[in-house]
């Protein structure tokens, strides 16, 4: 297994594994939002390849202030497999390289299981918030 930066390319096999791993949001994950994305950081979409085909994938959104992870997601053939920590271990590298000191992250407030993996790997709850939405 491999990591790598997004390409356009990817798109349709990232889209199906998002769509498997119920994180697919039509409104969001669109091929033109995410050339956006890497256009305005090339490293902001990592996926986890092998045998060439994407198995696992993570987001984050870069701020100076409060950076984000979004969109930590595995195959469910390739689970438990240290997959979705490798993942989350590169983009907390790339966000702490570029001098940011905390990372946010969205999890299901109902996902115990994901949010036990969060807890082991030192993410605790700050504030209780409910995220809003303005479409356009």
């Amino acid at each position: 297994m491999k990591l790598k930066n997004y390409q356009d390319s990817d798109f349709a096999q990232l889209e199906e594994l998002l769509k498997t791993s119920g994180l697919f949001q039509p409104n969001l994950d669109t091929q033109n939002i995410y050339s956006a994305k890497i256009k305005s950081d090339d490293e902001s979409i990592i996926l986890a390849v092998q045998d060439n085909r994407i198995v696992g994938c993570v987001f984050f959104v870069y701020d100076p202030w409060i950076s984000t992870i979004f969109h930590l997601g595995v195959h469910p053939e390739y689970r438990n497999n240290g997959i979705a920590t490798q993942l989350l271990s590169d983009a907390e590298k790339i966000i702490q390289d570029r001098g940011v000191n905390s990372v946010g992250i969205y999890v299901e407030d109902k996902n115990e299981k994901i949010l036990e993996f969060y807890r082991k790997r030192g993410y605790n709850e700050f504030d209780s918030y409910l995220c809003l939405e303005k479409r356009f």
